[in-house]
């Protein structure tokens, strides 16, 4: 038999279990009939960056004339000697007579040399290139919160609500939410602020530091880039003096194999040439022994065919 105690805490449990449920079935519904939270407010952040930048080069203009001009003029003039000599003879039975007249005219030789030169003249005109280069930058930032929404939404739902307390709770929800919202957001704002000040100057030392550093090896660097440079420019100069003593050398030394060769050549030449010369003229020799030793025999051969005949 079931006992009456069984039953009452039965009961009590079932109509615990019931009642918390049926009071989350309303906070359910009356969740259900809130109207949502608002959103955040909005903000729209636009930055706008221009940059003009304006560069002007001038070309640099080297013009050189050089005149050099020499004229040199020799006139000669001769005038010849002459000499006529004239003899006669008168000859009587008594008296023999010789009449000897000699003219002479002498060698006159005149020179006339005129120089005449022109001195060298060099002009030059330099242009030093200008640059010039300007750089503008203009930067715009708008901020916009849209608080027209939520006044919007605001009164789409106090109108529409009928119930007074309704009302109330709503705009309580409402004014904490957004009071909450806005020490939120000033926090926010202010540990950003903080937290961005501070790393400001952290990498502002930072920055600092290693510029400090940098300026400090860069001018390291430049010394010895015009140590560097100072010694290069020596070597370039011992460099030039050896090239321009190598190249005095080399040319030099092809000066005289190309002569040594020119001679060789020349030499075979003459004695190539002598020998065809030689040559030749033996041929030639030869060939006229041949055609006389011919032709005195056709004519020996019609002499005896005349003889015989």
């Amino acid at each position: 038999m079931i006992s009456s105690t069984y039953i009452s805490r039965t009961f009590w449990v079932i109509f615990v279990q019931s009642s918390v449920l049926l009071l989350l079935l309303l906070l359910l519904l009356l969740l259900l009939l809130l109207p949502p939270p608002p959103p955040p407010p909005t903000t729209t952040t636009t930055t706008t960056t221009t940059t003009t930048t304006t560069t002007t080069t001038t070309t640099t203009t080297t013009t050189t004339t050089t005149t050099t001009t020499t004229t040199t003029t020799t006139t000669t003039t001769t005038t010849t000697t002459t000499t006529t000599t004239t003899t006669t003879t008168l000859t009587t039975t008594t008296t023999t007579t010789t009449t000897t007249t000699t003219t002479t005219t002498t060698t006159t030789t005149t020179t006339t040399t005129t120089t005449t030169t022109t001195t060298t003249t060099t002009t030059t005109t330099t242009t030093t290139t200008t640059t010039t280069t300007t750089t503008t930058t203009t930067t715009t930032t708008t901020t916009t919160t849209n608080y027209y929404y939520y006044d919007y939404y605001y009164y789409y739902y106090s109108y529409s609500s009928s119930s007074s307390s309704y009302y109330y709770y709503y705009y309580l929800y409402y004014y904490f939410y957004y009071y909450y919202y806005y020490y939120y957001y000033y926090y926010y704002y202010y540990y950003y602020y903080y937290y961005y000040y501070y790393y400001y100057y952290y990498y502002y030392y930072y920055y600092y530091y290693f510029y400090y550093y940098y300026y400090y090896y860069y001018y390291y660097y430049y010394y010895y880039y015009y140590y560097y440079y100072y010694y290069y420019y020596y070597y370039y100069y011992y460099y030039y003096y050896y090239y321009y003593y190598y190249y005095y050398y080399y040319y030099y030394y092809y000066y005289y194999y190309y002569y040594y060769y020119y001679y060789y050549y020349y030499y075979y030449y003459y004695y190539y040439y002598y020998y065809y010369y030689y040559y030749y003229y033996y041929y030639y020799y030869y060939y006229y022994y041949y055609y006389y030793y011919y032709y005195y025999y056709y004519f020996y051969y019609n002499n005896n065919y005349y003889y015989y005949y």
